[in-house]
């Protein structure tokens, strides 16, 4: 019986290396969520007249496309119960500005719409588009890198693995408070600008930076 024939090959020669592929995103609109209160009949069954009740307030308000949390009914004055929610919507910028004052004029009896806050960050669904982007721009670099690292030893290279990331310390976005959150293990997004809503210059467009880290390994070509 012959025994197995086992090869043994000298430990591939590799390039380490980093690649950052950077984006700024201009910010065409913001994210308002503004809180609403009715004060409404225990008869009041018709949940299509309420709704169309809050979206008349919301259209004073801001005229977009609001989208309700889940509607809350607790007991208030014998016969009368207080529904509360809270709209959302992205809006332009040009309509971010004086934004307590409006959603008070935006009110009426039984319905008050409550103090809004803006959040400036992008997206997810543009963040993960721009990510997707980014590495297949990444991608491309990492080719011409193989070209100019043949050019320079004389010897074919290949990837060996392309791990995706976010820098540590950027790997968080900024809101609009100034904190940073996480977006994923791979984008990474800073807010170069937010506007407090009732600054003077509110509505000033801002932008966020996007960014994909990629650690690169390839490894010379065996033939």
């Amino acid at each position: 019986m012959s025994m197995p024939e086992f090869i043994l090959r000298p430990q591939e020669d590799e390039i380490r290396y980093r690649v950052v592929a950077q984006r700024t995103i201009v910010q065409e609109d913001a994210r308002v969520a503004v809180p609403v209160t009715l004060l409404v009949s225990t008869a009041q069954l018709d949940q299509s007249e309420l709704d169309r009740r809050i979206r008349g307030a919301l259209k004073r308000f801001i005229d977009a496309d609001w989208v309700f949390s889940l509607v809350r009914r607790d007991g208030e004055a014998v016969g009368y119960e207080r529904v509360t929610l809270t709209a959302w919507a992205r809006v332009p910028h040009r309509e971010v500005f004086n934004l307590n004052e409006r959603a008070r004029r935006a009110s009426s009896e039984g319905l008050s719409l409550g103090e809004p806050e803006i959040d400036y960050a992008l997206p997810f669904a543009r963040l993960n588009q721009v990510a997707h982007e980014l590495r297949a721009e990444i991608i491309e670099q990492i080719k011409q890198h193989q070209a100019d690292f043949a050019a320079w030893t004389g010897r074919a290279w290949r990837i060996g693995s392309i791990g995706f990331g976010a820098a540590s310390g950027l790997a968080d976005r900024r809101t609009s408070k100034g904190t940073y959150r996480s977006d994923d293990d791979v984008a990474f997004s800073m807010a170069l600008e937010a506007r407090d809503a009732n600054d003077a210059t509110a509505g000033v467009t801002g932008a966020e930076r996007i960014g994909i880290v990629a650690e690169v390994v390839l490894r010379a070509a065996t033939g």
